[in-house]
């Protein structure tokens, strides 16, 4: 179901929306498919992210383990809404979505390479997520964010499609300088939401 707030609106991924994503968003088709079937396992939640009634990116909660109450938070944004303020008003309303229809869900763990500099500088504007030193992230997400950088393609005729694709594989891959680790849990987000409701 459509969710709204300033603009931005949830939508479930669904196959037919999945062939229009893979030409706005220069996703691979089957990457798109293949989170589809992760969905209907269990084992990730997944959303596009639409502005005006544009899609404009993809937000997912991967290594969903709910028995262990936690998922790895990545953000796929169209570069043209990059520095918007859609990425937070994403995050908010995904957020909101997971923590209310998942109740088994108690963390959100985001990972981020040090080389991403924009990515890094927009989770710690995010006035619900804190600072975590990767020794006290769980070694399952640890495991998954090492390899996560496998498969990232350069487009040379695109380069837009390439920074998000790059952004997407190396959100917490490998990378020279580390990886910095947030994580948001559901008491503080509700705290958050309360205070901020208007």
């Amino acid at each position: 179901m459509p969710r709204f707030r300033d603009g931005i609106c949830l939508l479930d991924l669904d196959h037919r929306l999945v062939e229009a994503a893979d030409c706005l968003l220069q996703v691979n088709h089957q990457v798109l498919q293949g989170y589809l079937a992760e969905e209907l396992f269990g084992w990730s939640i997944s959303r596009f992210v639409c502005l005006n009634k544009k899609i404009v990116g993809l937000i997912r909660l991967s290594k969903l383990d709910v028995e262990k109450g936690y998922g790895l938070l990545g953000t796929w944004l169209h570069p043209s809404v990059w520095g918007t303020g859609v990425n937070r008003l994403a995050k908010d309303a995904f957020l909101q979505l997971i923590f209310a229809e998942h109740p088994a869900v108690k963390k959100v763990y985001l990972c981020i390479s040090e080389n991403n500099l924009r990515s890094v500088r927009a989770a710690k504007k995010l006035p619900y997520a804190e600072d975590l030193p990767e020794q006290l992230v769980p070694t399952d997400l640890v495991e998954a964010a090492a390899s996560s950088v496998t498969g990232a393609a350069v487009d040379a005729a695109n380069p837009a499609a390439t920074d998000m694709v790059f952004e997407a594989a190396t959100y917490c891959g490998k990378s020279e300088s580390g990886r910095k680790w947030f994580f948001v849990d559901r008491l503080s987000f509700q705290q958050f939401i309360e205070i901020n409701k208007k």
